[in-house]
């Protein structure tokens, strides 16, 4: 980055070493990339309370940014989840203000940048931004009012006030960031006028080639066996039960198959798939790895598995889906068959997407991908390195620096490749 450098202040109660869980991964690549481009990063962040909230094994925040930690929130019996607008983190707002303006101060910051959820982040920058005339970058990870899972509020009356602090934090932000493609930003963000709809780009989720390196495409833990794998969440018993329903479909299909197949989870919810324990598949529950080993289980897999319940809008796509392609192990989607997934998935020439009420039509696909790996081939094209390779967290982070540097020098237009996500 040219000339003068340039101070950026993060804003996110959520930072290693809390695990990747609370959306840790997206904001500290960004840190570590924007740091190696010029920019001088101040990190505000808090202090993981308890132990479990810890990931030991995980990759720490970049030596080049200066981190700040507070004290997190203690907690409250009346400031809980679902209940309180924007989110249960709302106690924290008025010391991370006034933290904001005490860095904004000393280290001459040129552009805060927070990012939501927890949308308490948003609000306490918002009201920092308004006192100090620092601009505001508000990165959306997943929509604020119109979520549908995790931070739904369930009163009426809280909704409305909800929407209304959204609003406010959309006015107040000089650039506004959605992780999903921009044909999706009237199912994104609160109802907004078109001034408010200028100031949004998008920049998608990613993947980080440096975690790539060193590692190899292993050998599954039994070479005998056709090995599909399935690592991270399962946004509960709904979209588990669909998972187990494929092999079920599978084993009364053709039951002599699965004795010939391991199927490995790797995440925190193995008890959700306990019905698997009925079927002749070797299962393995591999429980909670680190972000390298859940690396090292995919690429060592024949198949992966990645799977979204019907009650997730069409656009919601888990920041996994850019990992596993970057993996190149052809993919089986339980998804929506019009959804962003199905789409990146499609331009990819990654995998299969399939209905995931359809056990059927699944099972048909293990059984292709399961011949294929018999047969000594694979059971689809992989995806192109050039098409994947627009989703580095390294070029992802070059689009942020650039929407950063115009809400600096007062650019109204942005430029091409900041605005929109890339497209092969």
């Amino acid at each position: 980055m040219p000339g003068t450098t340039r101070t950026v202040l993060i804003v996110s109660y959520y930072a290693p070493p809390y695990r990747s869980i609370h959306g840790t991964q997206r904001i500290s690549k960004f840190a570590k990339y924007l740091s190696a481009q010029g920019w001088k990063v101040v990190f505000l962040t808090t202090e993981p309370r308890n132990a479990d909230e810890v990931d030991a094994s995980g990759e720490a925040l970049s030596d080049a940014v200066e981190v700040c930690r507070m004290p997190a929130m203690r907690y409250h019996p009346l400031v809980r989840k679902g209940l309180i607008p924007p989110d249960h983190f709302l106690l924290w707002v008025p010391e991370a203000s006034r933290k904001i303006r005490e860095i904004c101060s000393s280290r001459n910051v040129s552009v805060i940048l927070a990012t939501v959820p927890p949308y308490t982040n948003a609000v306490a920058a918002a009201v920092a931004s308004r006192e100090t005339g620092v601009p505001l970058v508000v990165d959306f990870r997943d929509p604020w009012t119109k979520i549908d899972v995790e931070w739904v509020l369930r009163n009426p009356i809280s909704r409305k006030l909800n929407q209304w602090l959204e609003q406010a934090v959309l006015r107040t932000s000089a650039r506004i960031v959605m992780v999903d493609p921009p044909e999706y930003v009237r199912d994104y963000f609160v109802d907004h006028d078109e001034q408010v709809g200028r100031k949004i780009v998008s920049i998608a989720n990613g993947y980080d080639e440096e975690d790539f390196v060193g590692l190899e495409s292993g050998s599954p833990p039994d070479q005998d066996r056709f090995c599909i794998s399935y690592v991270g969440g399962l946004y509960g018993q709904e979209n588990a039960n669909n998972l187990v329903g494929i092999f079920e479909a599978w084993a009364r299909r053709s039951p002599k198959t699965l004795p010939h197949v391991l199927f490995e989870y790797a995440g925190g919810n193995g008890e959700l798939l306990a019905r698997l324990s009925g079927l002749p598949i070797h299962f393995r529950d591999l429980g909670y790895v680190s972000h390298r080993d859940s690396i090292r289980i995919r690429m060592r897999s024949h198949l992966q598995l990645f799977a979204q319940p019907m009650s997730f809008k069409k656009h919601v796509m888990s920041g996994k889906i850019y990992e596993i392609l970057r993996v190149g192990v052809p993919v089986l989607a339980l998804t929506h068959l019009d959804g962003g997934v199905s789409s990146l998935l499609g331009r990819a020439s990654a995998g299969v997407v399939v209905d995931p009420r359809d056990a059927e039509g699944a099972a048909t696909e293990l059984q292709r991908a399961f011949d294929c790996w018999k047969a000594g081939t694979r059971n689809t094209s992989l995806t192109p390195n050039e098409f994947v390779g627009g989703y580095s967290r390294a070029r992802l982070s070059d689009r942020l620096s650039d929407v950063l540097l115009d809400v600096i020098d007062g650019r109204d237009s942005l430029s091409s490749r900041a605005c929109t996500e890339r497209r092969s």
